[in-house]
């Protein structure tokens, strides 16, 4: 998230995918609660980006991955991407 603090959101994002692409089936929780984080930190950054179709997409990712995940921690991430989408979706509209 350090290039998205630079103001470096593209290539945040493309660090972000990558990360979700190498370890995103994996069933390890440690790595599960990681890349649910990475997939909010993408969602966020392609909002900031104005590109909202694809964070809607994001965060329907989150919550077919988490939303009903036993963890805690998870289905707090995935209570995030609920909320998130539903506000985007509230202001498409």
């Amino acid at each position: 998230m350090a290039l998205a603090e630079l103001n470096r959101l593209d290539e945040a994002i493309a660090i972000l995918d990558q990360v979700v692409g190498r370890w995103g089936n994996s069933a390890d929780p440690h790595l599960r609660e990681r890349i649910s984080k990475a997939l909010l930190n993408k969602a966020s950054a392609l909002i900031q980006l104005s590109h909202r179709e694809q964070a809607l997409a994001t965060y329907e990712e989150i919550l077919m991955r988490f939303g009903s995940a036993s963890d805690p921690e998870l289905r707090r991430q995935a209570e995030i991407a609920r909320l998130g989408k539903e506000d985007l979706e509230t202001n498409l509209n």
